[in-house]
């Protein structure tokens, strides 16, 4: 598998797995669920905005790192945030997957490592 394969199979799931879970998240489930679901997104948010950072400068740069910081400090489970009932948090999960959705995209045209080493 090249390079660019491993690159954008490792995208894809490290977007699927939180948004999956966002999306399923206004069913009835146990609490460990959304202890479980706050640990992915917050990790993952965290991640991409780390690999953002590595991108030169721009608007969509600072959106995407901006934005992520928000994700993670919004789920982490340090200093929980409570914004009420399922209503409001079906919303957020919305949100955040929108802005993990743009993050992956913008990630997605990045040159792979081994691909800029080529071109140097």
């Amino acid at each position: 598998m090249s390079a660019r394969a491993k690159h954008y199979l490792a995208l894809a799931a490290m977007w699927g797995i939180p948004c999956g879970m966002l999306l399923v998240a206004p069913g009835d489930w146990p609490y460990s669920y959304y202890t479980a679901l706050r640990v992915v997104v917050c990790l993952f948010a965290a991640l991409f905005a780390f690999s953002a950072i590595q991108i030169e400068p721009g608007n969509w740069t600072k959106f995407i790192v901006g934005g992520n910081v928000v994700i993670a400090l919004l789920y982490n489970l340090f200093l929980p945030v409570h914004l009420g009932d399922k209503d409001v948090w079906s919303g957020v999960n919305l949100a955040t997957v929108a802005v993990l959705t743009v993050t992956v995209v913008v990630l997605w045209g990045r040159p792979v490592a081994d691909e800029e080493r080529k071109d140097a």
